[in-house]
């Protein structure tokens, strides 16, 4: 993706909330998914049955408002190439882009947040961050949906544009 493109894209914090959402939006089946699979892997005696009766599934909000922070802005620096950074209130993590925040909610304000400091990156990892393989899994499935999600976007407004300048 082109950078210029990706950076001119992201002075609208609208377009920073769709990709959000969409992510949100695809978190729950992500993680029912990754569940399902540890579920028959670890304990193979459960009927399929006896696993539909459980409650596997979580919303995004749940799960990245309640200890995963952390990871969220891993995922949301991924997709945007790095462009974000991280930033922190010493009780939840969240990404600067431009001028604005954001975490799993989208944009937000708080006056608290500063800039994290190679110090604070550490502590927020070992504070905020339950780091496993399935935390990660959740991660790398994330940011490969996003990533094409957010390439889709910027190609359209490229074309769009080009289209504009064309007329």
């Amino acid at each position: 993706m082109d950078r210029n493109a990706l950076e001119n894209f992201l002075t609208n914090p609208y377009n920073i909330i769709s990709v959000i959402q969409y992510i949100n939006n695809e978190f729950p089946k992500i993680y029912y998914d990754l569940n399902v699979a540890n579920v028959k892997k670890y304990c193979p005696a459960i009927s399929d049955t006896k696993l539909n009766s459980y409650n596997l599934s979580n919303d995004a909000y749940s799960y990245y408002l309640n200890g995963h922070c952390f990871s969220y802005t891993t995922i949301l620096m991924s997709i945007f190439d790095n462009i974000p950074i991280r930033y922190n209130n010493n009780e939840h993590a969240m990404v600067k882009i431009n001028d604005w925040l954001f975490d799993v909610r989208g944009l937000i304000f708080d006056d608290t947040a500063h800039e994290s400091l190679d110090s604070d990156l550490y502590m927020m990892s070992v504070s905020f961050e339950i780091n496993d393989d399935f935390e990660k899994k959740i991660e790398q499935n994330l940011i490969a949906i996003g990533k094409n999600y957010l390439n889709n976007l910027v190609n359209k407004s490229v074309k769009k544009k080009t289209l504009n300048k064309n007329l």
